[in-house]
């Protein structure tokens, strides 16, 4: 990750908040790959938001 290019992809999408995993794949020497998957959303940690 130092100094090297980093593509991130979130899955689902849109999602913001609760737990995610985080995986890296090194591309090449000068890319890596980063995908966020959203293990825990955050209404299941707090509940639901008024």
């Amino acid at each position: 990750v130092q100094g090297k290019l980093v593509h991130s992809y979130t899955i689902p999408a849109d999602s913001k908040g609760g737990i995610f995993s985080k995986t890296y794949i090194l591309v090449d020497e000068d890319r890596v790959l980063n995908i966020r998957y959203q293990m825990i959303p955050p209404n299941d940690l707090w509940g639901q938001q008024q």
